[in-house]
């Protein structure tokens, strides 16, 4: 294995243990105050440069009630680390399909939501291991000046795009929510991961918040790496996706531009060290004329290449927060217009519209890797 990386998961200990790569938070008892103080411990790590933290999702002794295990898990969700862990024994079980069902469904589309980030989450880790700042940090490390940024103290950024403040109070038994207060700093625009929602000069947003719901943001104008549902499956972590999602937070045109990235080496072995790595950009820029807004769409050509690298990929390209699509083209190739919740079974590649997100959504056909490529998208308002 002298080629391979190792990773070293140690015990519980403080200043120093970080010379190891992943951290243990010790054998937990289930409470809100424990999920409430993890949260905070995390993101203030990050201070003295122990970004890996792996907690036992849900408490390591006791029983993880429903509510409160669910809630650890969206947690664990946006970590840089997602491990679940008990103690053998009694009631002390932490698998999912042993949960009530409204529970477990809610565990299994966070599951995936994990899954489908791991491309925004492994490029988040290439950003750490050249910056030195961890992939979850406080919110006063990119608002410094901000008052607010130190008082909101249990919300981060989870890497350079995403805001998370998990919930870590129970649900209010009268209104089957839990009460959250998020400082969205005013200067970008910020749109809910789950709603669509754009919220542009607002300092603090107070929401009720139901189980399935997280206060999950991006920065508007950037566009998220995913690995799409269709190749979510057991082990696919591990596996360079030959298919990507692309979600662009357009927010409706509050932002004209935007960009985002995706960086890739084989995941196993220490070539990246020798720059046997890929990187691949995307760019977007909206121009509007008249009654008609036009939305074009880059893929750069991968800089760099490596044995395992796909050589063609097929891209889902989400337009969060768009007009309804008149026409679109891929290289100058018309695609054809489908129903949504049919699915694209067109190989040149489709187009619909998602009413329930407001969302273009484009499949391409397989495009090289190794070519840049553009996506014009005409919107009539």
């Amino acid at each position: 294995f002298k080629d391979q990386r190792g990773m070293l998961l140690h015990r519980f200990g403080g200043l120093g243990n970080h010379r190891y790569q992943v951290g243990f938070s010790g054998d937990v008892i289930p409470s809100w105050d424990s999920l409430d103080f993890q949260v905070y411990f995390t993101i203030t790590a990050s201070n003295v440069g122990f970004g890996y933290w792996s907690h036992d999702l849900g408490g390591h002794v006791g029983v993880s009630p429903p509510e409160l295990y669910t809630r650890w898990i969206q947690f664990g969700t946006f970590s840089p680390i997602f491990r679940i862990h008990s103690k053998k024994g009694g009631f002390m079980w932490r698998r999912p399909w042993l949960y009530p069902a409204k529970n477990y469904d809610i565990l299994m589309k966070f599951f995936f939501l994990r899954a489908a980030l791991v491309p925004y989450i492994y490029t988040a880790s290439r950003q750490a291991y050249d910056s030195g700042v961890s992939i979850m940090r406080p919110m006063y490390y990119s608002h410094p000046s901000d008052p607010l940024s130190y008082q909101f103290d249990h919300q981060y950024m989870f890497g350079d795009n995403i805001l998370v403040a998990p919930v870590t109070t129970a649900l209010n038994p009268v209104y089957n929510s839990s009460r959250k207060t998020v400082f969205l700093p005013s200067d970008v625009a910020w749109v809910s991961w789950q709603s669509g929602e754009v919220f542009h000069g607002t300092k603090q947003l107070t929401v009720n918040y139901t189980l399935s719901e997280v206060p999950v943001f991006v920065r508007a104008g950037s566009i998220i790496a995913m690995t799409p549902e269709s190749e979510l499956t057991l082990g696919s972590a591990h596996v360079l996706p030959p298919r990507l999602r692309l979600a662009a937070f357009i927010a409706g045109g509050a932002v004209m531009a935007g960009d985002g990235e995706i960086y890739e080496d084989d995941g196993a072995s220490n070539a990246y060290k020798q720059m046997l790595v890929s990187r691949t950009a995307f760019t977007y820029a909206v121009t509007t004329e008249g009654s008609v807004s036009t939305i074009t769409f880059h893929i750069q050509a991968s800089s760099g290449v490596f044995p395992e690298m796909p050589s063609q990929r097929q891209y889902e390209i989400v337009l969060r927060g768009a007009w309804p699509s008149a026409g679109v083209t891929v290289d100058s190739h018309k695609l054809s217009q489908m129903q949504f919740d049919t699915g694209c079974h067109d190989s040149n590649g489709c187009f619909s519209y998602d009413g329930t997100t407001l969302s273009v959504v484009i499949t391409t056909s397989w495009l090289p890797s190794n070519a840049s490529h553009t996506v014009v998208v005409s919107l009539v308002l």
